[in-house]
């Protein structure tokens, strides 16, 4: 993981009298939600990009299963963007292979390692409206790391260096980071989520948080709910004003037991209103 804290969606909530509203802290930190397909059935697909941006796809099907390799080509077809496979052995990969194939307005585009029994992922860049840039993969450096939470069906049979048994994720299970070689040892069900979360190939990065709740209790506090990774740390900072001051840690930092967290923070800030964001720590 890296040094400093990998936020979740940058979320701010501003508290006034009566109210609380929540919205993206700035453009740097923009996440965007799209929905792609058509179906009773949904799954999300989340991007976590180096510098903190994320994307959320809400994707639709029918069916009883959906495999992780057709929800990204269902999405990068459903944005209007581009699969590119390149053959070979860790085949040099460089910003210019994405930057040469993108699309002029929008779309996903992913590029896979095409020599291996798996889709081995290498790259995914993202130029949605108002969307991050994307990462670049310089293997050994920074990679895309795989994550599932379930209901879903993980296949270890390809994984390094032997095969291992195969993961059957319960609903609403913690994420689970496993010995994957590509997107085909990923079925997803009704519910499931894959995570692609861009980090270091020496300690994989964890999904960064993801706001689920603020509600306003009795004694002017709030009861701020978040995903989270059991075993993993976390850290919620607070400032009064965005154009002004910084953020600041509140409270000791909390190491999640569970895939949801709770933290109680004041409501009472002398201006009136306050900025909040979950960090997740190293």
């Amino acid at each position: 993981m890296k040094s400093s804290p990998r936020h979740g969606i940058f979320f701010v909530a501003a508290v006034w009298t009566g109210w609380i509203a929540l919205a993206p802290a700035s453009a740097a930190s923009q996440a965007n939600f799209l929905e792609t397909g058509a179906g009773t059935n949904r799954c999300h697909l989340i991007l976590n990009f180096a510098a903190g941006e994320r994307v959320v796809f809400q994707h639709r099907w029918n069916g009883t299963s959906l495999n992780a390799k057709t929800l990204l080509e269902d999405v990068i077809q459903a944005t209007g963007g581009e699969l590119v496979v390149t053959d070979g052995y860790l085949t040099p990969f460089s910003p210019a292979l994405l930057l040469t194939t993108n699309p002029a307005t929008t779309g996903l585009v992913v590029h896979y390692q095409g020599s291996y029994a798996a889709p081995y992922l290498n790259g995914i860049r993202w130029n949605g409206p108002a969307g991050p840039v994307g990462a670049d993969y310089f293997y050994p450096d920074d990679w895309w790391h795989l994550w599932v939470q379930g209901p879903a069906h993980v296949d270890q049979s390809y994984g390094w260096p032997e095969p291992l048994p195969p993961v059957e994720l319960a609903p609403g299970s913690a994420w689970f980071f496993g010995e994957f070689s590509g997107l085909a040892d990923l079925t997803l069900t009704d519910g499931a989520s894959l995570g692609l979360v861009y980090g270091s190939a020496g300690e994989p990065s964890l999904p960064a948080p993801a706001i689920q709740s603020v509600l306003s209790t009795s004694g002017n506090s709030l009861q701020i709910q978040f995903s989270s990774v059991p075993g993993a740390r976390y850290q919620l900072e607070v400032r009064q004003d965005l154009a002004t001051g910084s953020w600041t840690f509140w409270g000791e930092p909390i190491t999640a037991t569970n895939t949801s967290t709770t933290i109680s923070a004041p409501a009472n800030s002398p201006s009136g209103r306050g900025f909040y964001r979950v960090g997740l720590l190293p």
